[in-house]
């Protein structure tokens, strides 16, 4: 009988444990921000979740029954990007939403509605929180993100732009940037160009190095996340070869100087790149470092020094010219030879020369006049009358009737595609056109007044737009191309066809666990790789999850076992009690 009555006290204690740890709620329930006795909470439900379609929200707020409490205050924050279509019973102040006093008359649970609207495909997270009387700290709704999904089918666009030197330098850099925006997000993007002679495709939708003299073609590609290509038009460009920068100076002097016999002259020449320097035709020095020397020059008269730079695939030719005058000038010469690097609009006095007849050329970095033929002067000339600036040569033949005769004009520097010329501001039809190349216009003028050059190229409208964004056919399409970035090749079209598109087939999401959520995708063209994708979540844990780690299932299991075990006690003591009636009698 004692061990029926020790059985019969433990079920019952046990028992009377699990009732009060179970109904009482001695063990606290995880989540809440209210006491330890109380599940009161507000939590929030997603109904709808395409791209230009109504979302409705629902606040969904629960009060434990057995628990007088009213909210004062529920504060919803709707994500940048969304506008609100229907606010319900709320108050609302830009983006943010607000119910006050919502559960005065006591109701157990209550449902609060507004509608939301948006055109852009992502993930969002919405921000809410409460205040229930009791609460120590305000509680955070649950339930945050929302997967917005629809169909995208617009491709990136671009706004291209391109920074570049118009003459080559070797410390220059042409950066080329295509400037792609998409609504969802670009995957890949590619600078296609000819850089190297054919056409390559450099990953990433911007480039940048030093490119020589000579014309380019670039294009650019991209690809969004949702598989959409797009490619722009061609763009061309050029860049002229450069100016060496040839530098002559006689004693520090940039002209003409006049030495006694005997003397020796400091001379200074550098240059960009490899040049030469001649004295009366004999070469003295070939090099592309700084020449820095004396140099004796024992001939009396007029000596001719003269740096070249030869022409090669990124530099012009260019000559410097520098006379040097030993003595005194030559009287009764029948001819002299003006050295145009001293022509500075000063008199130049030619009284101790019989100056019958002459030849004379005129250049600075603007231009240059050549006379065809001898001119004859019986005067002192002033040279101030003549000028050549940028695209404009000039001479003043009133004052210069000895000048007013058929030359040769360069004009240097111009970016014309097809330049003609104009005298006196009139298309001149005298004029002769001998060659234009490399910036540099040559033409034979049979008299002097104003020179200048204009385009007479009409540049045909564009049939593209520069934000092309579609991937159809291209007829200035090149042929396919690789691109080496980063030790790796890839290959994409160059003709606007896509051979093969990603497709992928993505599973159900799992359920949250350590804070992540995943599913598996498919890639149903076989073009890719099957992935498993992964995000953050927010755990829910069920409303009557005990600390225990115990579901309500179990808690019920257990409750079962103790009361098989209460009855099979009772019976025991019964059972055992009639027993020791029968031995009695």
């Amino acid at each position: 009988m004692k061990g029926g009555i020790k059985i019969l006290t433990l079920a019952v204690v046990l028992v009377g444990f699990l009732l009060i740890g179970v109904y009482n709620n001695s063990w606290s329930i995880t989540g809440h921000a209210l006491d330890s006795s109380d599940s009161s909470g507000v939590s929030r439900l997603f109904a709808g979740n395409e791209v230009d379609e109504n979302i409705v929200v629902t606040i969904s707020v629960y009060i434990e029954p057995g628990f007088d409490h009213s909210v004062y205050v529920i504060e919803e924050e709707v994500p940048n990007g969304f506008s609100i279509v229907d606010t319900g019973s709320a108050t609302v102040s830009g983006n943010v939403l607000k119910w006050s006093d919502v559960n005065e008359g006591g109701v157990s649970s209550i449902e609060l509605t507004y509608a939301v609207r948006t055109s852009d495909i992502g993930s969002y997270s919405f921000d809410g929180q409460y205040v229930i009387d009791g609460m120590d700290i305000e509680g955070v709704i649950s339930n945050s993100e929302l997967s917005v999904i629809g169909v995208d089918n617009e491709a990136p666009t671009s706004n291209y732009n391109i920074n570049r030197p118009v003459r080559y330098s070797s410390s220059d850099l042409t950066i080329i940037d295509f400037n792609w925006e998409d609504n969802v997000g670009i995957r890949e993007s590619y600078v296609e160009a000819d850089f190297s002679g054919s056409f390559m495709n450099y990953s990433g939708g911007d480039w940048s190095g030093i490119l020589g003299a000579g014309s380019y073609i670039v294009r650019g590609w991209a690809v969004d996340e949702s598989g959409n290509w797009a490619v722009t038009s061609f763009y061309p460009f050029e860049i002229l070869k450069g100016d060496s920068n040839l530098m002559l100076s006689l004693n520090g002097v940039d002209g003409q100087i006049d030495i006694g016999g005997g003397k020796t002259v400091n001379v200074v020449a550098n240059a960009e790149k490899e040049f030469g320097l001649y004295l009366n035709g004999n070469e003295i020095f070939n090099g592309n470092n700084i020449f820095n020397s004396l140099i004796p020059f024992p001939q009396e008269g007029f000596n001719v020094l003269r740096a070249d730079v030869l022409e090669d695939a990124n530099y012009n030719s260019y000559t410097v010219t520098r006379l040097v005058n030993v003595s005194s000038l030559i009287s009764g010469a029948s001819a002299v030879v003006w050295d145009h690097s001293r022509w500075d609009g000063i008199t130049t006095n030619f009284s101790n020369i019989n100056l019958n007849s002459f030849s004379c050329a005129f250049a600075n970095e603007f231009g240059g006049i050549r006379f065809l033929e001898n001119l004859s002067a019986s005067r002192d000339l002033d040279f101030s009358g003549v000028n050549i600036s940028a695209n404009r040569i000039y001479v003043d033949s009133v004052s210069l009737p000895e000048l007013n005769e058929s030359a040769e004009l360069k004009f240097y520097g111009l970016s014309f595609v097809d330049p003609r010329v104009l005298r006196n501001g009139v298309v001149c039809l005298d004029c002769v056109e001998k060659s234009y190349a490399n910036g540099i216009l040559t033409v034979d003028v049979d008299s002097f007044s104003e020179y200048i050059t204009e385009e007479s190229y009409v540049t045909p409208e564009d049939s593209g737009d520069d934000s092309d964004s579609g991937s159809g056919d291209d007829s200035d399409s090149g042929s396919g191309g690789r691109s080496n970035s980063g030790g790796s090749f890839v290959t994409i079209p160059l003709n606007g066809e896509v051979s093969c598109v990603e497709d992928y087939i993505c599973g159900s999401w799992s359920g949250c666990k350590d804070g992540l959520m995943s599913r598996e995708c498919v890639d149903a063209s076989e073009c890719g790789v099957d992935r498993i994708e992964e995000e953050s979540c927010i755990e829910e844990e069920a409303p009557w999850v005990l600390e225990l780690g115990l579901s309500v299932m179990w808690w019920t299991f257990i409750i079962l076992i103790s009361f098989i075990v209460i009855v099979l006690g009772w019976i025991s003591f019964k059972i055992g009690g009639i027993g020791l009636r029968g031995l009695g009698r």
